[in-house]
């Protein structure tokens, strides 16, 4: 009998049935209902007031939202059990739906911790029912459908796959999505699978470079700058993590300090220079605007800094606190366009605290070594992808999101850095020769 590891993907049916729930979640959990309300000038603006679809956009996303708690239920065993072992994880989810009880919308906050306990369900379930090596060829099967969808939505239907918000954006490739960079930061987070998955053959490695090649040509047409940096720094991490899984342990640990060293010297530079740099990419060093939202969000964010204001709570326009903020910027502000801000504004340091912790236990199972032999490129991967999450969530916001991507991928790889112990005894199928002292012995 064939391992579910080395069986065709296609022949998985809970690999399709699992498809148009990750393409939903891929989306941001926002199906596009038309092109009047999401995607003109004035959304661009005032997104909390332009909403005409609301209760359409609900109900498709309940939905969806049921299809991945049926999917779940299949595996509810290993379900719970896995949210046991996940400590951190499983008490955010838990903090999210309690925070109803001094939310400042109480029930917003509860439809929406309903929304993240299917999500960690789900990913829990994907970790349990799949091999680490088909996690990925499942991701990037899905990266696939995005880089299509998104490019025939954007020549062959411009008027939707188009930006058309103004603001020097015209052109710009949005694809599915409500915003370019959500599209920039979906296509890089789903490029990660890419780079760590097993190939076998010619055919196999041309496809893998075809995809890359895609993959960073979307997220060029899409125009957005913060898809730009966090790209460039996926790139950037992965060659360093090539360069050294080239030398011995011994002379890694010294070329670890030098690129450090490098790294902290392009920081000063980028410190001193920073203008010049902001401006060859058609910023500021407001940042668009952001550095004021970020000071106004910290005076907020001390009106409530333990428990916040409550889950998805904060964010509602012209009412409650966040009103401060709009008057403020002079814009309906729809969120702090930093992650870890946006967390502390909505569960407070506590919050703040648990995803932290996921971060550092994951960065100290990964330099213990904790992953297991044999499947020591998904381990590589779990730390890519939480590399990814602290650097997008420096101007976009991820962590916490319901019906999010590149929070579920997060997720996946917390538990994928215990699970794939699980499969410790399991050889991987002709894994190429790959190391990487943060992560894994040589494969």
């Amino acid at each position: 009998m064939r391992s579910q590891k080395t069986a065709p993907l296609s022949s998985l049916v809970i690999s399709w049935a699992s498809m148009p729930v990750l393409i939903f979640l891929t989306l941001g959990g926002v199906v596009r209902v038309d092109t009047q309300s999401a995607n003109t000038e004035f959304s661009a603006a005032y997104t909390s007031m332009a909403n005409s679809h609301d209760e359409t956009v609900i109900r498709i996303a309940y939905c969806f939202v049921l299809a991945a708690a049926i999917l779940c239920l299949r595996y509810i065993k290993s379900v719970l059990a896995g949210a046991r072992r996940q400590t951190a994880l499983s008490l955010l989810v838990l903090l999210a739906m309690v925070s109803c009880a001094w939310s400042q919308m109480p029930m917003r906050s509860l439809q929406f911790s309903a929304f993240l306990l299917v999500n960690f369900s789900f990913a829990l379930a994907i970790s349990h029912r799949f091999h680490p090596d088909m996690q990925l060829r499942l991701l990037k099967a899905l990266g696939w459908i995005i880089l299509a969808t998104s490019a025939i939505s954007a020549v062959f239907f411009p008027e939707y796959g188009l930006d058309h918000r103004g603001a020097g954006a015209d052109g710009a490739w949005v694809g599915l999505f409500t915003h370019k960079n959500s599209l920039a930061l979906s296509v890089v987070f789903l490029l990660t699978p890419a780079l760590y998955v097993n190939v076998h053959g010619v055919i196999q490695r041309l496809e893998r470079y075809a995809y890359i090649a895609a993959s960073l040509f979307v997220v060029w047409m899409t125009q957005s700058r913060t898809g730009w940096i966090v790209a460039i720094s996926l790139m950037g991490y992965y060659a360093a993590e090539v360069l050294l899984s080239k030398f011995a342990r011994r002379e890694q640990a010294i070329l670890v300090m030098v690129l450090t060293a490098t790294s902290i010297g392009i920081g000063v530079a980028i410190f001193q220079f920073g203008g010049v740099l902001v401006a060859l990419l058609g910023k500021d060093l407001t940042l668009t605007g952001r550095t004021g939202i970020w000071k106004a969000v910290i005076g907020s964010v001390l009106k409530h800094p333990i428990l916040g204001y409550g889950y998805r709570a904060f964010w509602n326009g012209l009412s409650g606190e966040s009103a401060n903020i709009s008057l403020n910027d002079h814009w309906i502000v729809p969120h702090a366009h930093n992650g870890f801000l946006d967390e502390w504004l909505e569960l407070g340091a506590v919050g703040l605290g648990l995803t932290v912790s996921c971060i550092f236990r994951m960065i100290a199972a990964s330099v213990k070594g904790s992953t297991a032999s044999g499947n020591g490129r998904y381990g590589a991967w779990c730390m890519c992808v939480m590399i990814l999450t602290i650097i997008s969530n420096i101007s976009e916001c991820t962590l916490m999101r319901p019906n999010n991507i590149c929070w579920e991928l997060f997720m996946l790889a917390c538990i994928g850095v215990q699970s794939a112990k699980r499969f410790a005894g399991e050889p991987a199928a002709e894994p190429e020769r790959f190391a990487f002292s943060f992560a894994t012995q040589n494969v």
